[in-house]
């Protein structure tokens, strides 16, 4: 399989862009006392007006957490739960919201300022794409998004921002435990209208077990012309991520040695590339149009020497999201509708051999076109009261065929709605409520098999929900409280017994999440959470089960320290509850252990350097974020042991 030009021009072209010294930011979106929330409606909106939980991680909150990716600042989050497969560069991790343990990636849609990550089949979000030292935020939105953003948006959105406000860049280094090397570097400046911002990472490690070398490396750029009414955009990158596959080990080989390898030459390669134009304009002073068109290409690589199976995979997509923000009001009362016309059209392309060097045994093509038309309005009933309501119809054509002559299509439409309302009792209370449906396609990878495609067409999964929230506040503290309650049907799931993907039996989703944050004197801040959550089965076989691999109990709670002189301390602890095991929708055997890991970050300022040493599950807690239990014994897949860096950075 050749690769699309774009995988090698867009990292070039960034290469060059790096040397030369042009540019600026795109517009600064200003708050008034507020922060600005753009997840929940697709423009920038300050977060009083916002319905639902959304919670922010500052640029600030990141560098003192010492994080190595951004899952592991997502870990540190209430309500979230974040599991990987091989640790390290992070590129098979997943992230669950809400209670859908194995599946949760594909029901959480991850956003890189508002541009889609989650790939078009199974494969897990490509966060090499993230350039970590620029992140301005990140919005958690708990709770379906599938009115605004469609698919994969059933659990949550998380929505990463990259920094466009700071002109001056930086250039760090660093070294750790396991050979562990890292290096990245960016900039931005501004010249008149035109604006840049650039950044570059490269993160190499053996990795902590055998067969577990990692090497990641990623460019990026941002640039933006400032018009008299808005602003035209350009986001562009590349990334390149290599690791080895250690493999899963059994209860024997886990329990004897969990740093040793399943097989010593198993391995995944991707390589990424993206471009997306972009444009923001007031048409008048009620009317403000937005769009961006977007092409990403991927191509993954891997090989497993036991079964053994050799896949060579390339995905295309183009997208077009133009939308429209009405401020009409409603009589007296203040009112704003957004519409909006999403366009998605995918490819995968998947070779199948028994080795890299083998002739290919099996070719797998499957188009993908979806459309969809939303509406969203939010109405202030009165100064503290605001309602909302929208709406929104998709259609999803699939067609696969291979090179055995097979062909199968999957053509689905759903039409969903969703309404709430948030009402500020007083300036330190707020309560809201929000109750709709949501909707889940099947992916490309759902449609097939190890010997060709799915016998039985793979409906939608759709569900209902209730979400009741409130968030208190007051001199140096603030609370949030979240109850909710999913109900899925024709969840997409693999069955072991049919080696396909099917709908399953209707589940339940209900939980309830409390989270916050207290400065207990001048230099030292307290937060994190508690969260009950209940997934099981409401139908079938397995009714009244749990769904596997969903804890019933998990916390965080994280301390910081600002000293005199610059210094800086952060540590945290992550507790997640026992749960069983992959697979195990029956729940027949015993359960997954819980598990704390406490993680440490100390920091130094000194003029332009910052200086900063990490440890990672400080007390080398050895545990297991996933492990599969089918009925022919059990598999793990332990996590990194302890983990040690040092780092140092220069601003300028």
């Amino acid at each position: 399989m050749k690769s699309h030009p774009l995988l090698s021009a867009i990292p070039a072209a960034l290469a060059a862009a790096f040397a030369q010294t042009a540019a600026a930011q795109p517009i600064v979106h200003e708050s008034l006392g507020e922060p600005v929330i753009v997840t929940a409606t697709r423009f920038p909106e300050q977060s009083i007006d916002v319905i639902g939980r959304v919670v922010t991680i500052s640029r600030e909150e990141i560098t003192a957490s010492g994080a190595l990716s951004v899952p592991d600042v997502l870990r540190r989050v209430t309500g979230l739960q974040v599991r990987g497969l091989y640790g390290g560069v992070a590129g098979d991790t997943a992230v669950d919201m809400r209670g859908f343990g194995e599946g949760g990636a594909q029901r959480v849609l991850v956003l890189l300022n508002g541009r889609r990550l989650n790939p078009l089949d199974s494969a897990a979000v490509d966060w090499s794409q993230v350039p970590l030292g620029r992140i301005e935020r990140i919005e958690v939105r708990h709770g379906s998004g599938a009115i605004q953003y469609g698919d994969n948006a059933v659990g949550g959105v998380i929505n990463i921002i990259t920094s466009t406000d700071e002109e001056g860049g930086s250039v760090s280094a660093g070294w750790g435990s396991f050979d562990t090397r890292e290096l990245s570097a960016d900039y931005a400046t501004r010249s008149g209208e035109l604006s840049i911002a650039l950044s570059a990472d490269h993160r190499a490690s053996r990795g902590w077990r055998d067969n577990n070398r990692q090497e990641q490396n990623a460019l990026a750029a941002n640039l933006a012309y400032a018009l008299e009414r808005g602003e035209i955009t350009l986001e562009a990158g590349g990334a390149k991520t290599r690791f080895g596959l250690p493999g899963a080990l059994t209860n024997a080989q886990y329990d004897d040695d969990p740093r040793q390898a399943e097989t010593d030459d198993s391995f995944a390669k991707r390589d990424s590339a993206y471009v997306r134009p972009g444009v923001r304009y007031a048409l008048s002073d009620t009317l403000e149009f937005a769009a961006e068109l977007g092409l990403g290409e991927t191509r993954g690589r891997s090989f497993i020497s036991n079964w053994p199976t050799f896949q060579d995979r390339e995905t295309r997509t183009l997208s077009l999201t133009p939308r429209l923000k009405w401020a009409h009001g409603l009589g007296s009362l203040a009112s704003t509708t957004v519409i909006g016309f999403d366009h998605y059209d995918g490819r995968l392309d998947a070779d199948s051999a028994a080795s890299p060097s083998g002739l290919t045994t099996n070719s797998v093509r499957i188009d993908q076109q979806s459309d969809a038309f939303y509406v969203h309005n939010h109405t202030m009933l009165t100064d503290a009261l605001t309602v909302s309501v929208g709406a929104r119809r998709q259609n999803v054509d699939q067609s696969a065929r291979d090179s055995g002559g097979k062909r199968r299509d999957n053509d689905h439409a759903e039409t969903i709605w969703e309404a709430g309302a948030s009402w500020r009792i007083t300036q330190a209370v707020r309560v809201f409520t929000r109750f709709g449906e949501t909707f889940r396609f099947a992916n490309l990878d759902e449609l097939t098999t190890f010997g060709g495609f799915v016998s039985q067409p793979v409906r939608p999964e759709v569900g209902d929900f209730v979400d009741v929230g409130a968030e208190f506040s007051g001199t140096g503290w603030r609370l949030g409280v979240t109850a909710y309650n999913l109900d899925m049907t024709d969840e997409i799931a693999y069955n072991p017994m049919t080696f396909e993907n099917e709908n399953l039996a209707r589940s339940r989703h209900r939980g309830v999440q409390v989270d916050g944050s207290v400065v207990l004197a001048r230099d030292w801040r307290l937060g994190g959470g508690i969260t009950w959550q209940k997934a099981e089965f409401r139908g079938g076989d397995n009714r009244g089960e749990r769904l596997p691999l969903v804890p019933e109990w998990s916390a965080n709670a994280n301390l910081t320290w600002s000293g005199p002189s610059g210094w800086s301390a952060n540590a945290a602890a992550n507790f997640v509850g026992a749960r069983h095991y992959a697979g195990d929708n029956a729940n027949a055997f015993r359960r997954l252990p819980s598990y704390t890991v406490v993680d440490l970050a100390v920091s130094k300022r000194i003029d332009a350097w910052t200086l900063r040493a990490r440890a990672l599950n400080l007390f080398d807690r050895k545990y297991a974020p996933t492990a599969f239990n089918y009925g022919f014994g059990e598999s793990y897949y332990p996590a990194d042991g302890r983990t040690l860096m040092v780092d140092a950075r220069y601003a300028f």
